[in-house]
């Protein structure tokens, strides 16, 4: 089982901070920064689940929420960003290594925004 507690650096040069909050499908998100970069970003975490004998193709919670992270990685990368507004988190380039798995722990690395999604899509922010 993977540790709950996240590295202190990832891949690409990445640097994480300290835990921002929590959700229901990740181990938490922390702030996380590298040299020469100004900007603000955040990690999300999620545990990968063991390794499964069980020929069931039911998965575990934690294999669907490590799957959520891919989902949103590509959702990020292929759809959000493709001119649909600003008021979308952005996320590194891929030779930036936003995305990836490290010591039992998937991650992806986007832009840390300064106000709600669900509360930015209720004010209509950004949205034209």
């Amino acid at each position: 089982m993977p540790s709950t507690s996240p590295p202190s650096a990832l891949p690409g040069g990445w640097k994480v901070g300290r835990l921002l909050g929590t959700g229901a499908c990740s181990l938490g998100v922390y702030e996380v920064s590298r040299k020469g970069d100004d900007r603000a970003w955040c990690v999300k975490f999620a545990a990968l689940p063991p390794p499964s004998k069980s020929k069931s193709k039911k998965k575990t919670l934690a294999a669907r929420n490590a799957d959520q992270l891919f989902f949103e990685y590509t959702l990020y990368s292929n759809v959000l960003t493709s001119g649909l507004g600003r008021w979308l988190p952005d996320a590194p380039g891929l030779r930036d290594r936003p995305y990836g798995e490290v010591g039992g722990l998937r991650y992806l690395i986007m832009e840390l925004v300064p106000f709600s999604l669900w509360s930015s899509l209720g004010a209509g922010v950004g949205v034209s």
